[in-house]
């Protein structure tokens, strides 16, 4: 393994209630009800009435979704998972290389380095989508990060949390460690690292 590749800022922190929140206060900017039955809503037509599409579209919901979100980001501060920076230290002191593969706007990772107040040096490509035409699961983020690096893609590991990043990560034939399953991201990243090679003895 030469290269960790991030693939959501889920894994760094959890914004998981920021981003229902900004869900929650979209819909009532257009003076629409939202009761998801839980977790982060994905299908969001599902959740709307017919007689909804016909007064508001889908597209102004998400606008104001993302507005709310990024705001959110910035207000900040964001809580990292425990352990990561220890985490993160170690990646570099194996001389791994890593990368951020989000595919989220730009302005929502400036936001995110800033509410967080992890520095973005600490990585050697970070991939927004503001760099790929195709979004995840075409892989066209991840051939980007492995060229980037100089790492051929089978050196890489995929770090994703979602159906479409795993697919994607697949696609670019790099390994992928899977956290879609709830496992907690850190402690999988931890048990991906390769060992510290073990210092010779003196004489």
């Amino acid at each position: 393994m030469k290269a960790i590749l991030l693939g959501s800022l889920e894994v760094i922190s959890d914004t998981s209630e920021l981003w229902r929140k900004a869900f929650r206060q979209a819909f009532l900017d257009h003076s629409l009800h939202f009761a998801p039955r839980g977790g982060r809503p994905r299908a969001l037509r599902r959740l709307m009435p017919p007689a909804y599409d016909c007064r508001v579209s889908v597209d102004d919901i998400l606008r104001s979704r993302n507005a709310h979100y990024e705001a959110a980001l910035a207000r900040g501060p964001l809580r990292m998972r425990p352990g990561l920076v220890d985490t993160l230290d170690a990646v570099a002191g194996r001389s791994i290389a890593l990368g951020l593969v989000a595919t989220t706007p730009f302005e929502w990772s400036v936001s995110f380095f800033e509410g967080t107040g992890l520095a973005a040096e600490r990585f050697d490509a970070i991939i927004t989508e503001n760099n790929v035409t195709s979004d995840k699961p075409a892989p066209d983020c991840y051939h980007l990060a492995a060229a980037m690096l100089a790492v051929a893609p089978e050196d890489c590991l995929a770090v994703e949390t979602s159906a479409s990043g795993v697919a994607a990560a697949r696609s670019a034939g790099m390994q992928v460690l899977d956290l879609g399953g709830g496992q907690e991201p850190l402690s999988g990243l931890r048990a991906a690292l390769p060992r510290s090679p073990v210092p010779a003895l003196p004489g």
